[in-house]
This record gives structure tokens, C-alpha cells and sequence, in this order.
């Protein structure tokens, strides 16, 4: 006799043997697609071919009720397991990122753009230690107003930090346009490197043939303006339009760093700086100190002991961002202030959501195979609360950003899926008791009182030679709550008893084929043949069941035999008639 356990065991591993090797291959591919320039269009095209197999491969495990573990569900969880890993290594939710020349630049946005999904990770994300030794000017625009104006304000500010003992200054602005203050600006800067008050100037990028470059400042400060304090401005929008990062360089060229990268070398002092390529920032405690306006012989004292970042406070330089509205200018300075702590976030590999969704996707098939519907639905709440909150930690602890949207949508599609399995098995039980209410307080031999055919959870076929075993077995049953057809108990008298047997078997929820000393009675044989007729047609479970005193070895009808059967022979104790229950209902008697 077959063991239902044994089988399960079985489609266990043949799973993992089919599954493992193809999702290896997959890891590695996704290790290559990250260096791809077209990465995510890449992935786009490879999911629609993917998607395509899915719906091939599910619409008969739904047709025919296979939304078990074995069978073609192998090829369909496989397959699934690719979809969700592609999708993750390529990010296709969070659309494209796009380095704008300047904060300012408008960026196309993208349906995909869901990258607030991941929004509340900073909620749960430590600020950086308190930013006390940075200020932030912001000084009205100078659009508008001539080269001479805004370089004579920095000269200014330049000569009030040198004044005031400031860790360096920084601005915030294109020096492209020359003034003829262009000289006595670049002896300003000589000045405060004198007096240990480091300056940085930044530059922006302009397109040329479709990509960034630097534009130059202007020929009067070419002297001053060195690589070593030059940053470019750029920034990273999101698909969503928001700010989360800034870049450390420029093309990932060492040479041409970030106006943030230089701020938080100077005041790292000598420290190694995370060169993470984007640097997503975290707000420093408390936020950073703000000037606005030109500072006065007061308000300058601020600059003591401090790095100053000036920039101009400018309706088009206000971005969205997770910590809300900012200006370019203080973006910088958390973006500085988060690399020179060493806390900026670092994302998780996207190659380790591959085997994540394996091991997931995995145990949700074996909570259904094993328990049934409501073990999978638990099991599957658990399970996400269980990915959420090992993100938070990760994220709250080392900073590490894990994206659960691909695994969690991952396992509430699987579960959908499954569940639906599970209900083909819980069915039977929940209509039966819906359509039959009275049932269970009948008494055991009282005639049915109504032509109609009640739905039963089991039909019993039995040989009539074997009554005593068969109504004590019934009965069994029937205290188990289970809607029990048996002969003797609802065949009406003076009733055409072949419809009723009919009407039965195209309705009953399982069959049960009882086998005993003297094997299959006369009117036992048709009976098999019309239950395994409906399992063909509607997948009701036909159920060999040998009784006390059948065979040794039985002689069962070559159909018959392809069913996996129940061995009473020892007796109807209570183990046996479990498994008896576990075919009839599909879920296994705790």
C-alpha cells in the first residue's frame, strides 16, 4: 500500500532537485544582469516570456484542482520562484533613477516608480550623531542679479569664516559665470587655506551629446578651482521624484568627487569614507543648524568652530525627500554629515531574495501539504511579519536595507494559489453541512423525507454481505460529524433506489469502496464503475477501503488499484478510521 507520507516526502525532494540547480543558475545570472547598463529593460523582456509559462502552467492545476504539491505543481513553483527572484534582482518597481545635473532639473517620472513602498524603513532607521559642528546659509537667489553681486556675497562669507575660525566653507553654486571679482576671490580662498579654513566650490554638470559633463568654472578662478576642492552638484532623483541619495562621484571617478564627498572629508579628518557610489543619507539628531540671510557681525559667530555650507534657498530647489521637503543646499549637508559618520544605508545583495523566496515559497507548500488551509494562512502571516520585522532590525541595527515588497507579494500570491488547493479539499465538508443542516441529529436508520439528492461527504459502495462491519463503520463516521450515505439509512421505501444511488454519486463529496471477506458484491461492481466515472469528470476521491477479514492480499479491479487504500483489517480502532477521514475530507484529523 502506498504511504501518503512517503509520497509527500518524495514531491518534497524532487522539488529541491529541480529547484535548486535552476535557481543557482538564476543567482548567478542576476550577479551579471546588475552590471548591465539595461539591467532592468533586460529583465522586463525575460519576465513577460516567464509570466506567459505561469498562466501555461497554472490554468490546468486550476482546471483540474492541482494545487497540491506534485505533479505538474513542480515546474509551476519553480517557475514562480525565477519570476519573483528576476523581478527583485532587476528592481522593476522602483523604475529609473536619473542623475540630474543639477537638483534642480526636472526628472521624468515612471508608473513603476513605487519606491515609496519602501519608505517606512526610515521610520525605523537610527538618526546619524548630532550634526553641531555644520551650519547651513541659505541666501535669497541671485538669479537675475549680476556675477559681480553673488561673488562679492561670497567673498564675504569667506572672509566672516576665516574671522570666526569656521572648520571650511563650502557654496553651493555654478562658478561658471566670471566677474571681475573672479582674482580677488581666488585670493580669498588662498587666504582661508592659510588660515586652516579649507574651501569648497561646487560645479555642475551640463549634457553634451546626451551625457553629463563638467562644466568648467569660470577662466578667473581656473587657478583655485583644483579637482581637490571641486564637487559636482549633481544629484539622483527617483522615478517618484524623490530625493534619497546623492553620489559620492562623478562617473564613479575618484578624481571628480562629490560637493558632499569633499565636505565630509574635511571634517572625517583623515577617516576612511564609505565610497558607496550613491550614498543613501540618513538625517542627522536633531537636524543641522540654519542661517538665513546674510549673516551680521551677531549671527556670524555662529560660523565658530563650524563647517559652513551656503547655498540659496530657491523655489525650484526644494525637493521632496523621506524626511520631507529640503533644499538642495541641506540635502548636501545630510548627505555629508551621514558620510563622514559612516551611516549611510547599504542595501542587501538583491542575488539573496532569490534564495529567500525559495525557502518562503517552500514552507508555504509544505504548511498546505501537510496541514490544510488553516495552517497555510497562518503560517503565511507569520512568515511576512517574520520578513518585515527582520527588515526593521536589520535596518534599525546595521542599517541595512532589506526590500520586502518582492517577497512579501511573492508569498501572498503563493498563498492565493495554494489556498485555493486547500479550499478544493475543505469543500466537500462546508457544503455538505451547509446543504444537509439536519443531518447530524437524524437518527442513523430514519428515511429521508424529500425526492431531493442531499450532498454527502462520503458514498459508501459496499458488498451486502459485509453490513454489520460496514454499519458499524458508518456509524464511526458519523460521529466524526461527517454526511455518511449508507443504503439502509436514506434509501426511501417504495422509491426507484438505482436514481437514488444516481443522484448520490454524482453529488457525494468522496466514495468509499468497501472491500471485505468476500470481496466486490454484484451491485458493488457498477457502483465503483459510476464513482470512477466522477472521478475522471470531477476529481471526486474514490477510496479503497479493506475491512476486517478481507484477503491477505485482495484482488481489487485494476482501476481500483491506482488509488491509494485504507487497511482496516486490524480493526476499526481509531488510527485506522483517521485515515479513513483524511481521504474523505482531504485534511488530516489532528
Amino acid at each position: 500500500m502506498a504511504d501518503p507520507r512517503a509520497e509527500l516526502r518524495r514531491e518534497q525532494v524532487r522539488i529541491l532537485l529541480v529547484a535548486v540547480p535552476v535557481l543557482v543558475t538564476t543567482y548567478f545570472l542576476l550577479g551579471k544582469l546588475g552590471s548591465v547598463t539595461d539591467a532592468k529593460l533586460i529583465a522586463l523582456v525575460a519576465l513577460l516570456p516567464l509570466a506567459a509559462v505561469l498562466v501555461a502552467l497554472g490554468i490546468p492545476l486550476v482546471r483540474e484542482r492541482r494545487l497540491v504539491l506534485g505533479g505538474g505543481f513542480l515546474w509551476f513553483f519553480v517557475v514562480y520562484c525565477v519570476f519573483f527572484s528576476v523581478a527583485a534582482g532587476a528592481r522593476v518597481l522602483e523604475g529609473k533613477r536619473t542623475v540630474v545635473t543639477g537638483f534642480e532639473d526636472e526628472t521624468p517620472s515612471n508608473v513603476l516608480g513605487l519606491n515609496r513602498l519602501g519608505d517606512w524603513h526610515y521610520a525605523v532607521a537610527p538618526r546619524t550623531p548630532g550634526a553641531n559642528d555644520l551650519l547651513v546659509v541659505t541666501l535669497p537667489s541671485f538669479e537675475g542679479r549680476t556675477a559681480e553681486v553673488a561673488r562679492g556675497t561670497e567673498l564675504r562669507l569667506m572672509r566672516m569664516a576665516i574671522e570666526q575660525h569656521a572648520k571650511g566653507i563650502a557654496f553651493d553654486y555654478d562658478l561658471s559665470t566670471p566677474s571681475v571679482l573672479d582674482r580677488a576671490f581666488c585670493s580669498t580662498v588662498r587666504q582661508a587655506d592659510s588660515a586652516s579654513v579649507p574651501v569648497v566650490l561646487g560645479y555642475v554638470l551640463e549634457l553634451k551629446n546626451g551625457i553629463p559633463a563638467k562644466r568648467p568654472p569660470a577662466p578667473g578662478i581656473a587657478e583655485c578651482a583644483t579637482n581637490d576642492r571641486l564637487g559636482t552638484l549633481a544629484g539622483v532623483r527617483e522615478a517618484d521624484g524623490y530625493v534619497r541619495m546623492v553620489p559620492t562621484s562623478h562617473d564613479r571617478n575618484e578624481e571628480l568627487r562629490s560637493f558632499s564627498y569633499l565636505i565630509a572629508k574635511i571634517l572625517a579628518r583623515g577617516r576612511m569614507l564609505p565610497d558607496v557610489g550613491l550614498a543613501q543619507f540618513v538625517a542627522p539628531e536633531g537636524g543641522v543648524a540654519t542661517l538665513v540671510g546674510m549673516p551680521n557681525d551677531t549671527t556670524a559667530r555662529a560660523m565658530d568652530h563650524r563647517f559652513v555650507i551656503v547655498g540659496s534657498h530657491r523655489d525650484k530647489d526644494v525637493h521632496k525627500t523621506p524626511y520631507g521637503e529640503l533644499p538642495g543646499v541641506m540635502i548636501h549637508a545630510y548627505a555629508a554629515n551621514a558620510l563622514r559618520a559612516d551611516r549611510v544605508v547599504r542595501r542587501l545583495d538583491v542575488q539573496w531574495v532569490l534564495p529567500a523566496i525559495l525557502v518562503l515559497c517552500y514552507v508555504l507548500v509544505l504548511l498546505q501539504s501537510y496541514g490544510g488551509l488553516k495552517p497555510l494562512l497562518i503560517g503565511a502571516v507569520l512568515i511576512s511579519v517574520a520578513v518585515v520585522v527582520s527588515a526593521a532590525f536589520a535596518m534599525r541595527m546595521r542599517l541595512v536595507w532589506i526590500d520586502v515588497s518582492y517577497p512579501l507579494i511573492a508569498i501572498g500570491g503563493l498563498t492565493a494559489v495554494l489556498s485555493g488547493g486547500a479550499r478544493f479539499k475543505w469543500a466537500r465538508v462546508w457544503v455538505a453541512k451547509e446543504l444537509v443542516p439536519a443531518a447530524d441529529t437524524a437518527a442513523p436508520n430514519a428515511p429521508s423525507t424529500t425526492l431531493t439528492p442531499a450532498r454527502f461527504d462520503v458514498f459508501l459502495s459496499h458488498n451486502s454481505a459485509d453490513k454489520p462491519t460496514v454499519i458499524e463503520l458508518a456509524t464511526k463516521l458519523k460521529e466524526r460529524k461527517l454526511m455518511v450515505w449508507l443504503d439502509v439509512w436514506e434509501l426511501v421505501p417504495g422509491r426507484p433506489w438505482q436514481q437514488a444511488l444516481e443522484e448520490v454519486i454524482a453529488t457525494a463529496g468522496s466514495a468509499a469502496v468497501l472491500v471485505g471477506k468476500d470481496g466486490i458484491g454484484p451491485w458493488e461492481e457498477p457502483e465503483m464503475r459510476a464513482c470512477l466515472d466522477e472521478c475522471v469528470h470531477r476529481q471526486m476521491p474514490v477510496i479503497p477501503v479493506l475491512l476486517p477479514g478481507a484477503s491477505a492480499t485482495p484482488r481489487l479491479p485494476l482501476f481500483l488499484r491506482q488509488f491509494t487504500w485504507v487497511d482496516l483489517r486490524g480493526g476499526l480502532d481509531q488510527a485506522r478510521v483517521d485515515r479513513l477521514e483524511w481521504g474523505i475530507t482531504g485534511i488530516k484529523p489532528r
